[in-house]
């Protein structure tokens, strides 16, 4: 369960952050949360300023309706970052970065550093099923659209990175791996008349995708560069 709560500041009376919480234990820890790592600056410069109380608005909700009513009690008193209201509030509510709007333009430092503190740091499979699922259903913008149809155009990969590319896939452990694989379906090359162990060898040894290969194999192609293949 859930609730809504509020900080009003003392020497004015006056609301200036509405948040949620959900504590299993009921005991609003997120509503009386002083920790500076998880406040925003303009929060801690008005309680450096001054005292405050903590109100809790609903109880024992939903979280999805904690979310929705955040968001209209945030409209409601509307927020200082966009002119609109009393709240220090940095999002429109409802647990996410809408309406989020940076009161300090990003400079090109700022962005090394943050660019510098992300390399050799992998996300957790949490993390990549909740950005994967926030994607479903969506579709993408016109604007979207046309900047992966330019993303994609002139994209010409020379015979030297294509090498590269190949021999770094292509490793020694790479093939030896490919031999050893008991699952993989033999192929037999008519036009050559030779069997191959795998679509990894018949891609190695003709220099042909197996994907190709596989369609061929699975009557969804005719031929690959003039090869005809079958299973074994």
């Amino acid at each position: 369960m859930a609730y809504i709560y509020r900080h009003i500041r003392l020497d004015t009376n006056q609301p200036f952050y509405i948040g949620i919480g959900a504590d299993t234990k009921s005991n609003y820890t997120r509503a009386y949360d002083k920790c500076i790592y998880r406040r925003n600056k303009h929060w801690l410069n008005i309680t450096n300023k001054t005292n405050y109380e903590v109100e809790i608005l609903m109880d024992n909700i939903s979280y999805d309706f904690a979310k929705e009513k955040e968001k209209e009690f945030i409209k409601l008193y509307g927020r200082t970052s966009i002119n609109t209201g009393i709240l220090c509030n940095l999002t429109d509510g409802g647990d996410g970065s809408k309406g989020y709007k940076r009161t300090t333009p990003i400079t090109d430092e700022t962005k090394k550093k943050q660019s510098l503190a992300k390399i050799g740091k992998k996300r957790s499979v949490e993390s990549i099923e909740k950005t994967r699922q926030g994607c479903i259903g969506k579709k993408r913008t016109p604007y979207q659209i046309e900047n992966l149809k330019k993303g994609q155009i002139c994209v010409i990969i020379s015979p030297e990175i294509r090498d590269k590319m190949n021999k770094a896939r292509w490793t020694e452990e790479a093939k030896e791996k490919a031999k050893n694989q008991k699952s993989c379906k033999s192929i037999y090359c008519q036009t050559n008349n030779k069997i191959y162990k795998s679509l990894a060898e018949a891609e190695r040894d003709l220099n042909i995708s197996h994907v190709l290969i596989y369609k061929v194999c699975n009557n969804k192609a005719k031929h690959a560069k003039n090869y005809i293949f079958k299973y074994v």
